[in-house]
């Protein structure tokens, strides 16, 4: 007898609530069967490597994936610190791409966590990491990797090949971050300032050692700081590989500028990084330059640099080496010049960095302002060559023009002792030296100063100068030479007036020990009177000692020859800034013409002071500067 009609609806719907009932069952019970076989899987593939992964705690729904926290990648049986830690990440199982494969293919996502990575050198972190990538058999396609370190932001997408070539045993895991770090070294950018963004695509391929890798990187910042630089725009290009890299930068300064092609090869260990490029000053003067930068030592050397830029403005977006910068002179028309081997190391961080200089050669001359006592002094077709290292410059045939004259100069110098020195200052204008010397005269608006040195200088510490030199001084009014104006007013009776108001000229030689200069000897002369002195200047003491003889000359000394032509003998003594002449009596003759005028009298005058103290002046034995 057939069943009813109802009888088949009520077994149709029995079975259909036993379904409804055994799917989520049967559902669970398939996640669970695939995430175990994801999980061995990757455990499997792991433990071929020599890894295993570790977590503190999971969870995880069918629909939710799951979720590792304190997560870490480490070698089996080692207890070394782990390849990759990570604080927290979530993996979804991709159920119809799974199913289509037979394989698992799970999808791995991070926000805003900090990945830690390390190998034999130590670790390196990336802060605030976010990343999308899908792990499937034989491949990591990374969708989305997000990390920053420092001031650096990096935003990068590729790919991880894995699957191996050939059957057989798979080589143990060992991860090398030397490129990573040189990555990270050469964009070492500060914190607290503008953001430098690279973004870029990469491949790596694990299957085989040695492994393969490459990239191709875009960057760029604005207002960003480089080991302690700052930078109003840096833009970068690069290619990068396992053999090394090949990148073009263009830096804005507040000042100036710079593009430079940057080149790594052979390989990343222990391999500089190849500099060439141009520098660019305010005015658009270039200089084009050579070097490398070895980022193990920290060490920038320029090979070679020619050109017209103003390097002292362009060194002046380096704070660490604004410093050290002569800031009391302004470059008026700066040279072209050319550089070889400047060595620049940062020995570590937040010292100031140690620097030398083979050559810097001027191919131009130079026309500065240098600020001496806070006094500008002009010097115009300035050429020669300096050096620096171990805090001693090395200045070689410094020439040039100032004061009306013209100088010479070379030497070595520390900061503060010019040692070695060969200093010539050739027809110097006195009425120029106002500005330093006070007020002077109009009379001696052709008057001419020429000096020759050789030994060592010390303005602070007078004891350390140590030399020899001539000095001449030339057209000069009778008023203005030392010695030589005494001897007239003295005498004021015996010798013309007309002979005091000419002019006249004096010369010296002298031996300066420790800051004493022994004068031997001093002659001045004048239309009617010859003076010559010896004695001693004490530059320590600040002190003068010695003696001169005053003797007629022209017609005055054929009138008077019958008497004797020694007009008197005179006593210098005083400190330097009250040096006094007392007569030690003239002649027996003489001495009755000029009675009143001779008996204890001494005399003494600015001009003096000015004119015996005015050598060492020059050389700068006397002064801070």
């Amino acid at each position: 007898m057939p069943t009813p009609p109802r009888s088949k609806l009520h077994r149709f719907l029995r079975w259909l609530l036993l379904l409804a009932a055994l799917l989520p069952l049967l559902l669970w019970g398939s996640y669970e069967w695939l995430v175990g076989k994801a999980r061995n899987t990757l455990d499997q593939r792991l433990a071929d490597r020599g890894l295993q992964l570790t977590y503190k705690s999971e969870t995880w729904t069918p629909w939710g994936g799951i979720t590792l926290r304190d997560a870490a990648l480490t070698h089996v049986g080692t207890g070394a610190e782990p390849v990759a830690s990570i604080s927290r990440v979530h993996i979804d199982v991709e159920w119809l791409a799974s199913w289509r494969t037979h394989s698992a293919i799970t999808r791995w996502t991070a926000d805003d966590t900090t990945l830690v990575v390390s190998d034999e050198a130590g670790a390196v972190p990336l802060e605030h990491f976010s990343t999308e990538l899908t792990v499937q058999k034989g491949k990591v396609a990374v969708e989305k990797l997000l990390a920053h370190q420092g001031g650096l932001t990096i935003s990068v997408s590729g790919e991880v090949i894995t699957a191996p070539k050939s059957p057989g045993p798979k080589p143990g895991f060992q991860l090398h971050l030397k490129a990573l770090r040189g990555v990270f070294d050469t964009l070492n950018f500060s914190p607290g300032h503008g953001e430098f963004k690279v973004t870029g695509t990469f491949s790596w391929d694990v299957r085989e050692k040695p492994w393969t890798w490459s990239a191709t990187l875009h960057g760029e910042g604005r207002q960003v700081e480089w080991r302690g630089v700052p930078m109003a725009e840096a833009v970068c290009d690069a290619q990068l590989n396992q053999n090394g890299m090949d990148s073009t930068h263009q830096i804005t300064f507040a000042k100036g500028g710079t593009k430079v092609n940057v080149k790594r090869e052979n390989g990343w260990k222990g391999t500089p990084l190849l500099l060439e490029g141009t520098a660019t000053d305010s005015h658009e003067h270039s200089d084009e330059f050579s070097g490398s930068f070895q980022t193990d030592a920290k060490t920038l050397r320029i090979d070679r640099l020619a050109g017209g830029a103003d390097l002292l403005e362009l060194l002046g977006n380096v704070p660490a080496l604004a410093h050290k910068l002569p800031h009391s002179i302004q470059v008026k028309t700066f040279p072209d010049l050319a550089a070889r081997d400047f060595v620049c190391t940062w020995e570590a961080s937040g010292t100031p960095p140690s620097w030398r200089l083979a050559s810097l050669q001027s191919r131009s001359p130079a026309d500065l302002v240098v600020h001496v006592q806070k006094h500008p002094l002009n010097i115009t077709d300035l050429t020669g060559a300096v050096s620096y290292a171990d805090s001693l410059w090395e200045i070689k045939d410094l020439k040039g023009r100032l004061l009306g004259g013209s100088f010479a100069l070379g030497g070595s110098y520390n900061g503060k002792v010019l040692s070695k020195a060969d200093i010539a200052l050739q027809s110097l204008n006195i009425s120029h030296l106002s500005p330093w010397a006070g007020k002077v005269s109009s009379k001696l608006d052709n008057s001419e100063l020429t000096l020759a040195y050789h030994g060592s200088i010390c303005g602070r510490s007078p004891e350390h100068s140590t030399g020899r030199g001539t000095v001449v001084l030339t057209n000069a009014p009778v008023v203005h030479i030392p010695v030589l104006d005494q001897a007239y007013s003295l005498f004021p009776k015996l010798l013309p007036h007309k002979g005091h108001d000419g002019t006249g000229e004096f010369q010296m030689a002298f031996v300066m020990t420790k800051g004493v200069a022994t004068i031997d000897p001093f002659k001045a002369r004048s239309e009617s009177v010859t003076v010559t002195a010896q004695g001693t200047v004490d530059l320590v003491r600040k002190r003068v000692e010695g003696q001169a003889r005053a003797n007629l000359r022209g017609l005055v000394g054929l009138a008077t020859s019958p008497l004797s032509h020694v007009l008197t003998d005179m006593d210098i003594s005083g400190p330097l800034h009250d040096i006094r002449i007392s007569p030690r009596g003239p002649a027996a003759a003489v001495e009755r013409t000029v009675k009143a005028a001779s008996g204890g009298v001494q005399f003494t005058s600015k001009a003096l002071s000015t004119g015996l103290t005015l050598p060492f002046r020059a050389l700068g034995v006397l002064d801070e500067e």
